[in-house]
């Protein structure tokens, strides 16, 4: 058995003397312990000869080829828009509409209301802080000038609640509906007007790796029938990671030491 795979990493090395090298490279700079043989077999690898080396240039470019083919994995950016402040921490007050303050987002018929102002905070009680946003004169729609991978927010209502997606031919790509009629809190005293099991800030999410260009939320058609409250938004980045780079860092330490070996040589 030996001197049958003995003869193998000959006739390897006799046939196709460039890739016979360059495996026998690679496989000791992944493992130190790697040996070619058995039973005692041993087998030199020294540094292949320069007329099996591409020139310089070509292997530069064979190596930015490589890593610009390899796909950049896709990291997800969120933003979370809780309605206290704006993006240049103005704090947002009571009854301000919610329109184009956040760059790339178009808000229609959203207005922020405040605890303890205009907002009933037993039945409505903001998720986060002391501001929510509601449906003023009908369903809110938030445009995105970038598709964005997933729309989702805490919502509390007073009618059963509807969330559409749309990319930007306007078509529906996804859609979700809230788990009861009703989740309001409790007012003080025995009034609960939430269906048994429900609880305010409901969370609801749509998502479309396709690319979502738009939202309706959609409660009762006339408006004032729901609360938002930390909305979240999410988008593809493309970020190479450093593991991304390990084949190419690899395949450019071969060509480095096998020149530099040759040079000593």
């Amino acid at each position: 058995m030996g001197l049958v795979r003995k003869k193998n990493w000959i006739s390897a090395y006799q046939t196709r003397p460039a890739l016979f090298y360059t495996s026998r490279y690679l496989a000791l700079v992944c493992d130190p312990s790697f040996s070619p043989g058995s039973n005692g077999e041993t087998f030199s690898v020294s540094a292949p000869p320069a007329r099996w080396l591409p020139p310089l240039r070509i292997s530069i470019a064979l190596l930015v080829l490589f890593a610009a083919v390899i796909p950049s994995p896709l990291r997800a950016d969120t933003t979370t828009i809780d309605f206290e402040t704006f993006p240049d921490s103005t704090p947002i007050v009571d009854g301000t509409p919610i329109t184009t303050q956040f760059p790339g987002i178009t808000f229609t018929n959203a207005t922020a209301i405040s605890a303890g102002i205009s907002l009933n905070e037993f039945e409505l009680p903001p998720h986060s802080g002391t501001n929510v946003a509601f449906d003023d004169g009908g369903p809110i729609s938030i445009l995105f000038a970038t598709p964005i991978t997933s729309f989702g927010g805490y919502f509390t209502y007073y009618e059963p609640l509807t969330i559409d997606a749309f990319d930007a031919l306007n078509n529906q790509v996804a859609d979700t509906t809230s788990a009861y009629s009703i989740n309001v809190g409790c007012d003080p005293g025995p009034i609960c007007l939430g269906d048994p099991g429900s609880s305010p800030n409901e969370f609801l999410e749509v998502a479309f790796t396709g690319g979502i260009s738009g939202v309706t939320i959609t409660g009762d058609p006339a408006g004032s029938s729901f609360v938002m409250d930390d909305a979240t938004i999410t988008r593809p980045t493309s970020v190479p990671e450093p593991r991304t780079l390990f084949p190419v860092v690899l395949l450019a330490t071969f060509v480095v030491a096998i020149r530099k070996i040759q040079a000593f040589k």
